[in-house]
């Protein structure tokens, strides 16, 4: 029996008063505006001065939230907690419109190939993005409009802040030949597992305090209890 530590210490600090990352997957809310399940952020899109405003696209190999060239998107910190860094994960379709992005504070990082991420570092409870004109970073190149496309919103927090809500949890997950145990959570409660594209690739009630992965490859993978979200290596 192997202990994933990294994911041990993730878990019980993410989902414990002192709260450092959380991990939102958009195709559990389908728009592009919306108030996460926990009730901590607020996401709101905007048209703008763009040509086509923000959308969902639920289809198979996509389930991105889509941000048009001159479209805003702000996220807000509804605890009053202070936000250090969010990570928007690129989609596959991503790749090919990539552009640009600016923020109302802090500063903002666009990479192209291989790494496609779009990332914002700062400290503030409220931050808006500006859209870029032009698909300067991704595949299309310049010639194409620019969007940012994601499956996924990963938002840091800044500890020394408040937070409005206590929540109480202590949970271990370890690794163990195809399965992963899981303590602190009742059987009969639903995990799913994400792949980093967003697209879920397992849902089962734990069982006897786990649950079969199977084969999976090893590699980073989101679990999702509870409306909870986290970071986890399969070794």
């Amino acid at each position: 029996m192997k202990k994933i530590t990294f994911l041990l210490l993730f878990v019980c600090s993410a989902w414990a008063l002192q709260a450092t990352e959380y991990v939102y997957i958009m195709s559990d809310y389908g728009k592009p505006s919306f108030t996460t399940a926990d009730e901590r952020f607020q996401t709101l899109g905007k048209k703008d001065v763009g040509l086509t405003g923000p959308s969902y696209n639920g289809g198979a190999t996509s389930l991105d939230v889509r941000l048009y060239a001159k479209n805003t998107y702000t996220i807000t910190s509804l605890t009053g907690v202070k936000m250090t860094h969010i990570a928007f994960i690129i989609s596959r379709t991503g790749k090919y419109n990539l552009t640009s992005l600016t923020s109302t504070n802090g500063t903002c990082e666009v990479v192209g190939a291989p790494s496609y991420t779009a990332t914002w570092t700062g400290d503030a409870a409220e931050v808006t993005f500006t859209i870029g004109d032009k698909a300067i970073y991704g595949i299309e190149g310049e010639t194409a409009a620019g969007q940012i496309d994601f499956t996924q919103l990963v938002i840091a927090t800044n500890d020394a802040s408040p937070v409005k809500t206590v929540e109480n949890s202590s949970i271990e997950i370890v690794a163990n030949n195809g399965a992963l145990m899981i303590d602190g959570v009742n059987d009969g409660t639903m995990v799913e597992v994400f792949n980093l594209t967003g697209s879920r690739i397992l849902a089962q009630p734990l069982t006897n305090s786990q649950v079969v992965t199977g084969n999976l490859r090893k590699g980073i993978y989101i679990v999702k209890i509870n409306n909870k979200a986290t970071k986890v290596l399969i070794p």
